[in-house]
């Protein structure tokens, strides 16, 4: 029963990012950035048969939140980006969730192909921070940038307190 919710949420979900609305709203590329600011990396989804996906965060509503969207190659909205929430509590995963429920891993992917976990991480109250987990431990964050330079954090929401499923979204940095 549970799933059956989750999937007709994603399905309503879907519906809603492709209906008249979305069809226009301001592109930001997503990238994974190193904590000395030196080293930038691509953020996708990896369907089936190897096909990679981009990975955007879309300005739909002038508002602070933006959507973390999968787009196919003529900018269309194909899937969301979620969290899903492990029993461990320290890393839960990011996932592209397909319209029929599916779920397509969220990766960085290196120069040379090499692809590397992107996962939710400790955070403040319902946010949690989202970053590229590196081999040597290190975690890298994950921005989203505007065409004109402006950078946002990308967050896992946690809206419905306590969901197994929290929503991906870009928003403000917020200085500790």
């Amino acid at each position: 029963m549970k799933e059956l919710i989750i999937k007709s949420i994603v399905a309503l979900t879907m519906f809603l990012s492709h209906s008249a609305f979305a069809s226009t709203y301001e592109v930001w590329h997503v990238k994974a950035i190193s904590p000395d600011g030196e080293q930038i990396l691509p953020i996708k989804a990896l369907g089936e048969g190897g096909k990679i996906y981009k990975i955007k965060a879309l300005v739909i509503e002038k508002n602070h939140i933006l959507d973390i969207k999968v787009l196919d190659d003529n900018n269309d909205v194909k899937h969301d980006v979620k969290a899903i929430r492990n029993s461990d509590g320290k890393h839960h995963d990011i996932k592209a969730i397909t319209a029929s429920g599916d779920k397509l891993d969220v990766k960085a992917i290196t120069s040379n192909g090499k692809k590397l976990d992107v996962k939710a991480v400790k955070g403040k109250g319902n946010a949690l921070d989202i970053k590229v987990v590196m081999p040597n431990g290190e975690y890298w964050a994950i921005k989203a940038i505007s065409p004109n330079g402006n950078v946002f954090d990308v967050k896992a929401l946690d809206l419905e307190n306590g969901s197994p499923i929290l929503h991906v979204k870009a928003v403000p940095q917020i200085y500790k």
